[in-house]
């Protein structure tokens, strides 16, 4: 049935779930190869099921979850910064988890920070550091802190796709979001010079070039 909602009044509400749908997209590429390095971990280290389990929450099932769950929010905005925190706690868990193997746990940790960074939320890196080393020390206690920091050739490579392309990912998003904002600062220029009912050049613009 289509929407009886005037444009004015449909317009915000599409605005608003531009985040939750632009980080459903790098969620899903982040979490889907950080599965290679863990899931090769998790073999080496001979995991039990409940690990594996884990890991298909975290790299299938809480990617959908958190679209849902953003979308339903009131403010989907504030409900994309609640997944965004959740997210540096699953990083935070998946160290231990990984008997903190040292690769895989450190490119973890580097690019879950990194993607609070590239959304421009001012401090959301910030917040989510207590979030990310409290749930790494609680599943540690939980575990008996086990420690094989030696990382294997295998890992190595695993860790590669991660590497490389969830990286050139995120700088891509960044580089669209700077251009947009640089576009619509000069639209905004535009407008200020302009007179909006002549479209002659306004007295501010007449008195900058005096």
């Amino acid at each position: 049935m289509p929407s009886t909602e005037p444009p004015s009044a449909a317009d915000p509400a599409r605005h608003t779930q531009r985040l939750p749908r632009r980080i459903h997209h790098l969620r899903m590429l982040g979490m889907g190869l950080a599965s290679l390095p863990i899931g090769m971990v998790l073999l080496e280290n001979q995991a039990g099921i409940g690990h594996w389990a884990f890991l298909f929450f975290t790299t299938v099932l809480w990617p959908q979850l958190a679209l849902w769950l953003a979308l339903r929010h009131p403010v989907p905005f504030r409900g994309e910064i609640r997944n965004l925190l959740v997210d540096s706690i699953l990083a935070g868990m998946w160290v231990p988890l990984m008997a903190f193997n040292l690769l895989p746990s450190v490119l973890l940790v580097t690019l879950a920070t990194v993607d609070k960074i590239s959304t421009g939320i001012d401090r959301l890196w910030y917040w989510s550091l207590p979030l990310m080393a409290a749930s790494a020390l609680a599943i540690g206690v939980a575990t008996g802190f086990e420690m094989q920091p030696a990382t294997s050739m295998p890992v190595m490579v695993a860790c590669l796709p991660m590497l490389l392309i969830h990286s050139i990912a995120v700088s891509q998003a960044s580089y669209h979001l700077v251009r947009k904002v640089k576009r619509q600062n000069r639209q905004l220029d535009e407008l200020s010079r302009r007179d909006p009912l002549t479209a002659l050049d306004s007295r501010r613009h007449w008195q900058e070039q005096a």
